[in-house]
């Protein structure tokens, strides 16, 4: 692999991480005061469809309307709300944490996201990670070849298959890095510097 390519890689595995960092900040601020500081024209939507089911709902609890009318106003009502403005996925969600809240005798739309929004922010860096070491691992193969040295069978048939030597090797790194990605990652650190001499250290 080309330096200039791995050096790439390195950037795109850092800006990823950056990027993690920014859309974790910017979707606590966001949904702190949800749904109230969601933006203007999604929270519009949301309201407007929270109202449609409201209504309706009042429609349905009114002893005093005929089913045939509910079913009127309430097919009327969500044709008239599908047809205007932006629509949004955020509805039912809404609905069924509020449905939990009231229940749990909580306030309405009292909903912590921190929690999740860290915890995705947290499991996708580990995964960048993960994928960027692989890529390393991967690249020193490639420079040095004989770490690939282990009592390890190939079947004759796989070496035929693959034709060239360059092939061969990248076949070996290829199940080499395979079976690294099945190791923990504290075990992965130690791997890396037992095998490569790599004292990486992990800081909070």
């Amino acid at each position: 692999m080309d330096w200039n390519l791995y050096k790439q890689l390195y950037l795109d595995f850092e800006v990823s991480i950056n990027q993690g960092e920014i859309i974790s900040q910017s979707s606590v601020d966001v949904l702190r005061n949800y749904p109230h500081d969601l933006p203007k024209e999604v929270k519009k939507s949301l309201d407007r469809e929270m109202t449609g089911f409201t209504d309706t709902l009042s429609q349905f609890l009114d002893k005093s309307k005929s089913d045939a009318k509910v079913k009127t106003q309430t097919s009327s009502k969500r044709r008239k709300s599908d047809s205007r403005g932006r629509k949004t996925d955020l509805f039912y969600p809404t609905l069924l944490i509020a449905i939990y809240n009231i229940s749990s005798g909580r306030q309405l739309f009292k909903i912590d996201f921190s929690k999740v929004i860290y915890s995705q922010q947290l499991a996708m860096a580990f995964a960048h990670f993960d994928a960027f070491l692989g890529d390393s691992v991967r690249v020193i193969l490639q420079v040095k070849p004989n770490i690939l040295r282990k009592n390890k069978q190939i079947a004759w048939n796989t070496l035929i298959d693959l034709g060239t030597w360059e092939n061969v090797l990248e076949h070996l790194s290829e199940t080499f890095v395979y079976d690294f990605g099945w190791l923990e990652g504290k075990d992965k650190l130690d791997f890396v510097e037992e095998k490569f001499g790599f004292d990486l250290q992990l800081s909070e």
